[in-house]
C-alpha cells in the first residue's frame, strides 16, 4: 500500500491532508534550489535487499504551471536496503545508508542546488555526504508526492516490489537544507509549533503500509 497525494502541490503553499493525525506535505522552495526531507521509518522483515521499495517521491511538472508532471523534474528516496537519493533527471546516488532491519529509524535527507550538496542523516547523525550533485539545478513548478512506493511520471508503478511494506511516521518537509545541529537537536522531538523556522508548516503523520 502506498499513499499518492493526487492533489498539485505548489511550492509554498500547504495542501493538509487528513491520515490517522495531521500531516502538511509542502514542496521544495520557491526557488526550487533546497529541500530536506525527514521521517521515522520501520520494514517489515520481509523487506528484503531486492525490493527496490520507494520512501519519498516528488515528481515536479515539465514547466511551471504546465500541470503536467515528469520524472524529469523529481526529489526521490527510495532502496531501504541502500538509500538512493534521485535528484531531477539522471541517474540516482546510491548512498549505502540502510534502514531495512525492522527497526524504527529516523531519516533525514537534504539537497542543496549550490554546490550539489546532498547530506543523509540517520537517527540524528550524518551517515552520508556528497557534494557536486546536480549544482545549480532547480525543481520546477508545482508536484506530485508519493509515499510508500516507487513512481514512474504518470504516478506509482504497479510492481509490488516497488512499494514498501513497514510503517512511516512523521513526516516533514522543509524549504531549505536543515544542518546536522538541527536535525540532531529535534529528530527525535515532536515539532507543533510554527515557530521552526523553515518549516512551512509542522507534520506530524502515522501509517502504516
Amino acid at each position: 500500500v502506498y499513499v499518492f497525494f493526487t492533489h498539485a502541490l505548489t511550492c509554498g503553499v500547504i495542501m493538509n491532508l487528513q491520515f490517522d493525525v495531521h500531516v502538511s506535505i509542502p514542496v521544495p522552495d520557491s526557488q526550487g534550489a533546497a529541500i530536506t526531507v525527514e521521517f521515522w521509518v520501520r520494514t517489515r522483515v520481509h523487506q528484503h535487499s531486492w525490493h527496490d521499495a520507494g520512501l519519498f517521491w516528488w515528481n515536479g511538472e515539465t514547466s511551471a504551471g504546465s500541470g503536467n508532471f515528469t520524472n524529469n523534474n523529481r526529489f526521490g528516496l527510495y532502496k531501504p536496503h541502500s538509500l538512493h537519493v534521485c535528484v531531477h533527471s539522471g541517474g540516482c546516488h546510491n548512498t549505502g545508508v540502510k534502514v531495512n532491519d525492522g527497526k524504527w529509524h529516523h531519516l533525514a535527507v537534504s539537497w542543496e542546488s549550490a554546490g550539489g550538496r546532498v547530506r543523509v542523516y540517520l537517527d540524528g547523525t550524518l551517515r552520508h555526504s556528497k557534494n557536486g550533485y546536480y549544482t545549480n539545478t532547480r525543481l520546477v513548478g508545482s508536484g506530485q508526492v508519493v509515499l510508500g512506493a516507487l513512481t514512474g511520471a504518470s504516478g506509482p508503478v504497479a510492481d509490488k516490489s516497488k512499494h514498501l511494506s513497514g510503517d512511516i511516521d512523521e513526516v516533514r518537509v522543509w524549504a531549505f537544507a536543515r544542518s546536522a545541529k538541527q536535525i540532531a537537536a529535534t529528530h527525535d522531538k515532536v515539532l507543533m509549533s510554527p515557530t521552526h523556522a523553515g518549516n512551512v508548516a509542522p507534520s506530524a503523520m502515522a501509517m502504516a503500509m
